[in-house]
């Protein structure tokens, strides 16, 4: 922001407090406090929030109780695709599922990844029953371009994930 004298005024990393200084970095998950002209806060803060595009494409792995109710939640604001690996728990998900598509197939298959654009996804969630092949697929996933991923192999960690 050239143009707008702005400073950061604090950091709290994890909630605790950091001096910023010339050669402090900014991490996700930081709360950053500036100080500018009250003219200024509206054109600091559309600045700020440009950098950190929103998710719209979400793909999902495993359609178990964890899966579905991801879907069911994320599809009224979401383009949601899901992949499950049962044909029958595909179909009745198909079904349930007001708005989100749908696919009875494997994560780690390259070919249904690139053919359901998964370079275009802005969100990969695994949340199979099958830790190693969620952060397997997970991985797969942001090599073939997924712009953030998660295997999820905790509740805790799917959490994060959809904190942001």
């Amino acid at each position: 922001m050239p143009h707008i004298d702005t400073r950061v005024a604090a950091i709290f990393r994890h909630d605790r407090p950091i001096r910023p200084q010339g050669s402090t970095i900014v991490e996700a998950g930081d709360e950053v406090f500036f100080i500018a002209a009250s003219q200024h806060i509206r054109a600091v803060m559309s600045e700020l929030q440009r950098l950190e595009k929103p998710y719209k494409r979400i793909m999902l792995v495993g359609g178990g109780n964890i899966g579905a109710g991801l879907a069911r939640r994320l599809e009224k604001d979401y383009s949601v695709k899901l992949i499950e690996r049962d044909q029958q728990r595909a179909a009745e998900l198909a079904e349930k599922l007001q708005n989100t598509i749908v696919f009875f197939g494997d994560a780690s298959d390259q070919e249904l990844l690139a053919e359901e654009h998964i370079d275009q996804v802005d969100l990969f969630i695994a949340v199979t029953n099958d830790d190693e092949a969620n952060i397997m697929s997970a991985m797969l996933a942001k090599r073939m371009g997924a712009k953030k991923v998660d295997g999820a192999d905790s509740a805790s960690s799917l959490c994060r994930s959809c904190a942001g």
